[in-house]
């Protein structure tokens, strides 16, 4: 299995690449340094809900071999056109 290439997946998901504190906050979901229940504290129009998307491409490389046999997770994008992850 290819790791997943968050910024590519981000995009896909939202349309627009992803702010360098959401790359951050994707990294802390994959090494155990950030809660799915962390507090995002920051401006209006900086990204939060955005969380949305990093949070399953997150779970899409951690649990990598629990998903192992899916070809691919489908969700909407915040327009409501699907977006998927491949996972091989």
């Amino acid at each position: 299995m290819q790791p997943l290439d968050f910024p590519k997946a981000f995009i896909a998901l939202t349309g627009s690449p992803p702010f360098p504190w959401q790359s951050a906050l994707h990294a802390g979901f994959i090494y155990g340094r950030v809660s799915a229940l962390a507090s995002v504290s920051i401006p209006a129009g900086l990204g939060k809900t955005a969380v949305i998307a990093v949070w399953p491409c997150a779970l899409a490389q951690t649990y990598a071999p629990e998903i192992e046999a899916a070809e691919k997770i489908s969700i909407k994008n915040p327009e409501g056109h699907p977006a998927s992850l491949r996972t091989r």
